[in-house]
């Protein structure tokens, strides 16, 4: 893992600038390993709820499946675009 120094505490620790994900928070989702090159990882309520996992293939399409499930769910052209995708389906989905 690689931070830059001006993200590092004195102690070592990322600061509020960073973390060791790569996570992207946007409309009450969480997507691991988005700024961090991974180009997949876990996707997250803000409750911490696995909604699922994401991953870009080789023609950098992203591709959503919902936790529980083997076949893809949601593809969009981008992880932004994707993010916005899951964002709307999870607004939707029932309370469990």
């Amino acid at each position: 893992m690689i931070l830059h120094a001006d993200k590092i505490s004195n102690q070592g620790e990322p600061t509020m600038n960073s973390n060791f994900d790569g996570q992207m928070i946007r409309r009450g989702t969480i997507m691991l390993g988005y700024h961090n090159g991974a180009e997949g990882g876990d996707v997250l309520s803000e409750d911490g709820e696995v909604l699922g996992t994401w991953y870009m293939d080789e023609e950098e399409w992203s591709h959503f499946t919902i936790e529980g499930h083997t076949e893809i769910s949601s593809s969009a052209p981008s992880p932004w675009m994707l993010q916005d995708v899951i964002a709307d389906w999870y607004e939707k989905k029932p309370s469990v």
